[in-house]
């Protein structure tokens, strides 16, 4: 029998960044990393700016070591006052952030690609 086998691990999928808008144009990265720090531990942060100038865009994204980290942050900062601007967090919906939370080993014949379909699905960009 020529069975394919996927290891799924806990964690895949898990929404862990979050989306800040309404950025003091003199808040950096590092900055933005000491704030949220404050609730846990901080894996990324990113500034956008603008590619002419070099100056920020107003918004960012922090990524987070933990679904629950992520969610805390959202209710910590939404809304809060920084630097003279009222700071708009939400969770952040790309691809390849969310989680399914089980950990099992799959063998049977097809279903690779039942789970890839699946997961898809769940990150929002299949059928």
């Amino acid at each position: 029998m020529n069975a394919s086998c996927l290891y799924l691990d806990k964690e895949l999928f898990l929404n862990t960044s979050v989306l800040i808008s309404n950025l003091a144009l003199s808040i950096d990265s590092s900055m933005l990393e000491d704030m949220f720090s404050a609730i846990g531990h901080v894996r990324k942060v990113v500034i956008q700016t603008d590619e002419a100038t070099g100056l920020s865009r107003g918004f960012g994204l922090v990524e987070m070591s933990s679904p629950e980290e992520a969610r805390d942050c959202v209710l910590h900062f939404d809304g809060q006052r920084k630097d003279g601007q009222i700071l708009i967090v939400r969770e952040e919906k790309s691809r390849g952030t969310k989680r399914i939370a089980f950990e099992t080993v799959i063998r049977q014949p097809g279903l690779r690609k039942a789970i890839r379909s699946a997961a898809r699905k769940v990150n929002g960009d299949g059928k």
